[in-house]
């Protein structure tokens, strides 16, 4: 009777952490800072840099809708920090728990590729664009070596140990966290190496999610970089739509200083509904929108086949 009694209280009290285990957390779309540490030598002292990833705004690129990662930071350990902030790249969440990312590094011919899958299993092997083939050991194979959770902020979220066989030696690589991303960077290569990236902390919507044990509390978050668009020092055009919202007719104002410039229209759902090409001394355009239907679009503006500045239009009548 006793070991029957023990055996429903330990059903109990599983219950809700397997439920909250069931529940999957999505990536952010928007509010969110992930705080990096990355370590490296050329032979000399080590040096270590801390940076950081935020989402800022959204754009749409080849049809698709992402959400804008500028990567923001400074040199910690030598000497003045020169705060800079860049755009890095683009990610995307679909339906079926993937994550892509496009445009890394500035990468824009390159179609978006899988970064993260949270329908793997025990065993499955990362076919992902950040699970480096050749490692600092040789050719290496990342797997799922074990799946748990992880409370974070009061909910168990799902977490994925990843391993690796380089040179047929075991060794656990990073882990990874649903709405976080690898623990090595989220956009950074999981592989085992001299020199390693790290998250250090995680933060949405103003609140820390994730804290890396020995460096932060659970109440800070180092922000790196300036954080303000307004502080962005890469020069990206940008027009204006008036009136937004729009009935008939809309007037396109620009700001170009390069060629080769493209306008186009998607509607919500990413598809295309127009393009229009630029010429140079076009500062100012008027669009006939009158056979649109209402709801929200998104102009694209794209210089040499790179989107460079995006504005919402919506239409109302």
């Amino acid at each position: 009777m006793k070991k029957l009694l023990l055996t429903v209280i330990i059903a109990v009290i599983a219950i809700p952490a397997f439920s909250q285990f069931n529940v999957y957390h999505p990536f952010p779309d928007s509010n969110a800072y992930w705080g990096e540490e990355n370590e490296f030598s050329t032979g000399g002292p080590l040096t270590v840099n801390d940076f950081g990833y935020k989402l800022l705004g959204d754009t749409i690129i080849k049809s698709r809708t992402y959400h804008k990662v500028y990567k923001v930071g400074g040199m910690s350990n030598s000497g003045a920090v020169t705060p800079y902030s860049v755009f890095y790249g683009a990610i995307r969440e679909d339906s079926m728990k993937h994550v892509y990312a496009c445009c890394v590094s500035g990468n824009f011919n390159k179609d978006d590729t899988l970064y993260y899958d949270f329908n793997l299993k025990v065993g499955d092997t990362l076919n992902q664009a950040n699970s480096a083939p050749q490692g600092f050991l040789g050719p290496e194979k990342n797997y799922v070596s074990k799946i748990d959770s992880v409370l974070i902020d009061g909910n168990y979220r799902k977490r994925f140990t990843i391993s690796s066989n380089a040179n047929n030696s075991l060794q656990v690589v990073t882990q990874i966290i649903e709405g976080i991303g690898s623990l090595e960077g989220l956009l950074e290569p999981i592989e085992i190496m001299e020199g390693k990236s790290a998250v250090l902390c995680f933060r949405q919507n103003g609140f820390v999610e994730y804290a890396t044990s020995g460096y932060f509390t659970h109440d800070t978050c180092i922000v790196y970089g300036p954080l303000d668009v307004n502080t962005i020092t890469n020069k990206i055009p940008s027009f204006s739509v008036y009136p937004n919202p729009a009935n008939t007719a809309v007037a396109l104002s620009f700001q170009l200083q390069n060629r080769n410039s493209v306008l186009s229209l998607y509607n919500s759902m990413g598809q295309l509904v127009k393009t229009q090409a630029i010429k140079n001394n076009d500062k100012r355009i008027t669009e006939d929108v009158s056979t649109l239907l209402n709801g929200i679009y998104y102009y694209t503006l794209s210089i040499d086949g790179v989107v460079q500045a995006t504005n919402k239009l919506a239409i109302i009548r």
